[in-house]
């Protein structure tokens, strides 16, 4: 398995980001949950996609962000209340949850 992560969560860094999960809107978007390893982006900003492998393979735009029930305009990877486990939902606008894959990832 690729590795991009390490354990340590770096503030100072580019934007770099895990995906966990992939889920379906009603409207067809998708949404990405994960974590955040280090670096932030904000809502409309474009990020490139890894696939599991590390090779890229599309930029996206941030459509939205989430964290818990909370909707952000910007991620890190310290979570919103200061500590550490920057758990995040971002919603990605036109495309479906099967063009990404568990373990790629987001990177700016």
């Amino acid at each position: 398995m690729f590795h991009l992560f390490s354990k340590k969560k770096k503030t100072g860094e580019p934007f770099l980001f895990r995906i966990e999960d992939t889920f379906v809107m009603k409207n067809g978007d998708c949404v990405l949950a994960g974590e955040v390893t280090q670096g932030s982006i904000h809502v409309e900003d474009e990020v490139q996609y890894l696939d599991a492998k590390g090779n890229e393979v599309r930029k996206v735009r941030i459509g939205g962000i989430e964290y818990g029930r909370e909707g952000l305009r910007e991620t890190a990877a310290l979570n919103p209340g200061g500590t550490y486990g920057s758990h995040y939902g971002i919603l990605i606008k036109g495309h479906s949850k099967e063009e990404f894959e568990i373990d790629g990832s987001l990177r700016a």
